[in-house]
């Protein structure tokens, strides 16, 4: 069935423990989001943003030579999985449960930016306070906008 994880027969050689499989799947995950955030370094996804970390240095030539070895590196990860009787294994949560969070958790990292937070850092001005509570007021604002677009969709979808 879909999403469960095949044990497998138990006694066979080479079978792996629900634990050891639980781990392979666990590091080829991490392995497909590493490649997935390549993909999007390559493809210059979020250079828009005000702090976009990268400089545009990969001519399109070399990007695809790139995206190929994503490409053969995932279909290595399919042969693994396969090869270990663990195709179809089954989905952490859902994608509007793991943007929730997220947004969550931003929310959370936001909140370091208030001045009170802010004092092992060094005294701000009274100018600097208020340019930082108002920073942080802006930015939770849009984040609370965006947990209820969330939530709204998550609403929409049950």
């Amino acid at each position: 069935m879909k999403g469960e994880m095949d044990s497998g027969s138990g006694g066979e050689e080479g079978a792996l423990t629900e634990s050891q499989r639980w781990h392979v799947l666990a590091t080829l995950r991490h392995i497909d989001r590493l490649l997935r955030e390549t993909e999007v370094l390559l493809a210059g996804v979020g250079r828009d943003s005000p702090l976009w970390e990268y400089a545009g240095d990969i001519d399109p030539a070399a990007r695809r030579v790139i995206e190929e070895g994503v490409r053969r590196t995932r279909e290595a990860l399919g042969k693994a999985l396969e090869r270990l009787g663990m195709l179809d294994p089954p989905p952490v949560g859902g994608a509007l449960w793991a943007a929730r969070g997220r947004v969550a958790f931003a929310r959370i990292a936001l909140a370091e930016l208030e001045p009170r937070r802010m004092r092992g850092y060094g005294e701000l001005s009274e100018t600097q306070r208020r340019l930082l509570e108002e920073a942080t007021r802006r930015i939770g604002e849009t984040l609370d906008e965006l947990a209820r677009r969330v939530e709204r969709a998550r609403k929409g979808a049950s």
